[in-house]
């Protein structure tokens, strides 16, 4: 696949890890960058007064 075609089909990657001129390692995440902050806030133990 192209550079093209990878972002198209996966979209921008999150940071690049290595880019030698050959080789370009992209690096992309599961969830979005604060997904753990949304998820603690949303736990019934959080919530708990």
């Amino acid at each position: 696949m192209t550079q093209t075609d990878v972002e198209t089909a996966l979209g921008k990657p999150g940071k690049v890890v290595r880019d030698d001129g050959q080789i370009l390692v992209w690096e992309y995440r599961l969830y979005s960058r604060y997904h753990w902050a949304k998820e603690l806030v949303a736990s019934p133990c959080a919530n708990m007064t």
